[in-house]
């Protein structure tokens, strides 16, 4: 019975039909399964470092980043399937083959680095990469391809490497499938126009549900995505505020172009004061780490001995929190909102007075005389109006520079030797002068041999990053950021000494300030450019003139940097230009609510309206708002959008219509309005 029943199983499996070898996937099979792997790896492994490691507010909720990573995933499958198709027919000859797998490799290997890119932004900065900080990087190539080569060359090189293993990782899975000449195609044809459908459907939806703008939030490529059309929320407040023709303006319409001419014929007739004027813009520094604001440490006596004798604002604030626009708004009174992206001056069609050149009627000797690199993002080409005056930056030392890692800066003292031998050069006209420092920009370089009371002051270089450095150095940074304003107010404290012994202080009008301020770990961030709160938006604003402000006084209404020029032109006992936006701070306001317009348009992408004490921020990048009451909470950690919906509802509306109104101003198809007006007037707060 055993023999028949061993035999009967032999007979069983010599009869069993034997399973047919699996096939390997086909070219575009290979480009399926790799793009799924490619979604779902790389976009769990994001989302699980971006919740752990990431600093400042997450900007989607659960829910949002799991949609996020199976809709990245979608798009992952759709591209690899497209580029699959694309080399399909190139698989019957040998450099076809060549060809479609570098296109394959090379393609799905940017993106993976973009996503890897997008992703460390996002953990270091708070910010994932979008198209404005590309734009950022492309405007001053010449800035980051010297920070690629030296302050970052390790990072630059490791970026590289991780491309290069992406490539050859997609070459190697690929190529055993580029011999397969027959392939499912109008299979993976029907999946991939279902996806496409998908896709798009989901992305049209976008700009209709809240929920669908947060999975665009929630992923690096998504949100870089996304970043393309920020722009298409002011055209939808364009239809609400103004639906037709004949309602009021958005703004109050600039002045004629006429108005300059009579401008200009009162220069002439003009018998006020000529005083000499010295604007002194310093680099990241915020108030709270200035003695005279109540810092505890003795960090600016220099500037503090000034801001007794004169006026000095606590609450001033820039109108951008990145150099480029904010220095550049200072010396124009203009604020800095004219097109959709980054503005680097490439097109400068609109009328506009700066500093030097208002001097310059007058009759003054001018000069602008800066630690800075003028061209850093278009700034020269700003200041280019072709009003004669003395020009000297960074790229006129012909010593040893400190090094930023993308910039290059004169050590401030060497800066101020350059002032001196200018003003001792003067004849008998009044001067104006125009001084930049930046010993106070990251990473705080200052000399071996200048002061250092605080202690200690050296991070680990390695990972002392304008984007990130651990929070365990917190303290040994502020230490060396405390030191080089110390070495900078020093710097102040010689100009003073000078103008003392030539026995011209006393007439010398002094504007100090600085273009924004500086993180260190506030708000979980650093450095700044981030955001437009008030620890990077606040900046000092002290006016000292022996002979003009006999009354020293701590003023409190709000203040801007565009105030700064009709300020000074006041003093002088001159109108404001008409093209100038801001208001002359020479006397305490009688009433009313001056508002503050900030903006940036950099890393990240805000618009914010301060009428005090309530301050509003529309954060394009993340598309949220959020509205504060900077009296009660002057840290900002209350948001009170939905709690005083009525408030936020009128500043937003106020801060849309200027913002539209000045794009519609500065629109290419706008120029003959700009020949015969000035930038719109600045809205008052509702």
């Amino acid at each position: 019975m055993s023999t028949s029943t061993e035999a009967n199983t032999q007979g069983a499996e010599t009869v069993a039909p034997k399973r047919a070898p699996r096939q390997p996937s086909g070219w575009l099979g290979r480009h399926w399964r790799l793009g799924l792997g490619l979604g779902l790896g790389l976009g769990l492994v994001s989302q699980l470092l971006i919740y752990v490691l990431a600093r400042g507010e997450l900007d989607a909720t659960p829910w949002q980043r799991v949609a996020a990573v199976f809709y990245a995933t979608g798009s992952w499958v759709a591209a690899s399937l497209v580029l699959g198709l694309i080399s399909l027919g190139l698989l019957r000859w040998r450099a076809g083959r060549i060809l479609g797998l570098t296109l394959s490799s090379v393609t799905l290997g940017l993106l993976a680095l973009l996503l890897v890119l997008g992703t460390a932004l996002r953990i270091l900065s708070g910010s994932y990469l979008t198209v404005g900080a590309i734009l950022f990087s492309l405007a001053s190539h010449q800035h980051f391809l010297h920070g690629v080569v030296g302050g970052y060359g390790a990072l630059a090189a490791g970026i590289a490497g991780t491309l290069l293993v992406f490539i050859l990782a997609f070459a190697l899975w690929l190529a055993p499938a580029s011999r397969r000449k027959k392939d499912l195609a109008a299979r993976h044809g029907i999946t991939l126009g279902v996806l496409l459908v998908m896709l798009v459907s989901v992305y049209a939806l976008r700009p209709h549900s809240r929920f669908a703008r947060g999975v665009f939030l929630g992923a690096p490529l998504l949100a870089l995505v996304s970043s393309f059309d920020m722009g298409g929320d002011f055209e939808l407040d364009r239809l609400h505020a103004q639906p037709d023709a004949i309602a009021e303006p958005l703004a109050p319409h600039g002045p004629p172009l006429s108005d300059g001419t009579l401008w200009r014929s009162k220069l002439t007739t003009s018998t006020g004061p000529r005083p000499n004027v010295l604007l002194i813009m310093l680099e990241s520094v915020t108030p709270a780490h200035m003695s005279m604001y109540g810092y505890e440490r003795p960090t600016t006596p220099e500037i503090d001995r000034l801001a007794r004798g004169g006026i000095w604002f606590k609450r001033a604030w820039t109108t951008a929190t990145h150099s480029n626009y904010a220095q550049m708004a200072a010396l124009s009174s203009l604020f800095p909102r004219r097109v959709h992206g980054l503005d680097q001056y490439t097109r400068l069609d609109y009328p506009r007075m700066l500093y030097h050149d208002v001097f310059h009627l007058l009759g003054y000797q001018t000069a602008t005389i800066s630690s800075q690199d003028e061209t850093w993002q278009g700034m020269r080409r700003f200041q280019n109006t072709g009003t004669p005056t003395h020009y000297w930056h960074s790229e006129d030392f012909t010593g040893e520079h400190f090094d930023s890692g993308v910039e290059k800066s004169v050590p401030d003292h060497k800066t101020v030797d350059v002032v001196l031998d200018w003003l001792a050069s003067t004849d008998e006209r009044p001067w104006a002068l125009y001084v930049n420092f930046q010993a106070t920009h990251f990473p705080y370089n200052i000399p071996l041999d200048a002061e250092r009371p605080y202690q200690p002051d050296m991070p680990t270089w390695s990972t002392f990053g304008y984007l990130g450095y651990p929070e365990s150095e917190r303290d040994a940074v502020v230490n060396r950021y405390d030191n080089a304003l110390k070495y900078v107010d020093a710097q102040v404290g010689r100009l003073r000494k000078y103008l003392k012994r030539a026995g011209e202080l006393q007439n010398t009008i002094w504007v100090i300030s600085s273009d924004h301020g500086e993180m260190f770990y506030d708000r979980d961030m650093v450095t700044h450019g981030r955001t437009l709160y008030d620890v990077e938006a606040r900046v000092p604003l002290v006016l000292h003139w022996p002979e003009g402000i006999r009354s020293p006084e701590l003023r409190s209404e709000p203040a801007s940097h565009l105030d700064i020029m009709p300020t000074v032109l006041d003093f002088l006992g001159l109108p404001s230009h008409p093209s100038w936006q801001g208001r002359s701070l020479r006397r305490a306001a009688a009433g009313g609510n001056h508002p503050i317009y900030m903006n940036i348009q950099g890393l990240r992408f805000a618009d914010a309206l301060i009428c005090w004490p309530f301050k509003l921020i529309l954060e394009r990048t993340s598309e949220k708002q959020y509205l504060y009451d900077l009296a009660a909470d002057p840290k900002e950690e209350h948001n009170l959008i939905e709690a005083k919906s009525d408030v936020a509802q009128r500043l937003n509306s106020t801060l849309s219509k200027q913002l539209i109104a000045q794009l519609d101003y500065h629109r290419e198809d706008a120029l003959d309005l700009r020949k015969k007006r000035y930038q719109p007037r600045l809205r008052a707060c509702p």
